[in-house]
């Protein structure tokens, strides 16, 4: 009988400990964290809106004529687990060209109260501004197809070697950018270029 007893209480002991350990407690009242919108002065440097058509000139004169489509929503990204969820804001931008090459995506995300992304999608390269410091990328100004241009950022990108398990041969290698008029030159890493057309 003694062996009984003590076999019943380990049996309790183990039951115990897997109630308050083995189960998760219950999860109190969740919140969602939110952040103010993107500011306009950040949402105006893509100067693209809906339904704009966006000519760039090819090296060997081949003009292209890209459409533009511009979204911008509020998302929540939830928690499967015991925590709060956290709102973001989206504005994405897609130049979708009349022929076959890469469209060129403008993504701005924010999801912290001082901070957003900021990035510009052209296949395989990705062009990062600094939002923390939209200032470090700017050239004062610049001549661009005889044509002088001011605040222009200078960004490089490097490709994804890995992208989808390939090497390429040429890629976006430099973006000549600023907010008024958006690309004015997008120069390839196989010496072509695209320059904004002025007509």
């Amino acid at each position: 009988m003694p062996q009984i007893k003590f076999v019943l209480k380990l049996i309790i002991v183990f039951t115990l400990i897997l109630i308050f350990y083995g189960c998760p407690t219950p999860c109190g009242e969740m919140q969602i964290n939110t952040v103010s919108p993107i500011a306009d002065s950040i949402l105006n440097y893509i100067p693209y809106h809906n339904g704009d058509e966006v000519i760039l000139e090819h090296s060997a004169g081949t003009k292209i004529i890209f459409n533009a489509e511009r979204e911008s929503k509020t998302e929540i990204s939830y928690c499967d687990r015991c925590c709060d969820s956290w709102e973001y804001h989206f504005d994405r931008t897609v130049l979708t060209p009349n022929y076959p090459i890469h469209p060129i995506v403008f993504e701005l995300v924010k999801y912290e109260e001082n901070y957003s992304d900021f990035n510009v999608t052209v296949g395989i390269s990705t062009f990062r501004f600094p939002t923390y410091d939209l200032s470090a990328l700017v050239v004062d100004s610049i001549l661009i197809n005889n044509k002088m241009y001011f605040s222009v950022f200078t960004l490089k990108a490097a490709p994804n070697e890995n992208y989808y398990g390939e090497e390429f041969a040429f890629f976006a290698d430099s973006l000549y950018y600023n907010s008024e008029f958006g690309i004015l030159k997008l120069t390839m890493s196989n010496n072509e270029y695209y320059l904004r057309d002025e007509n």
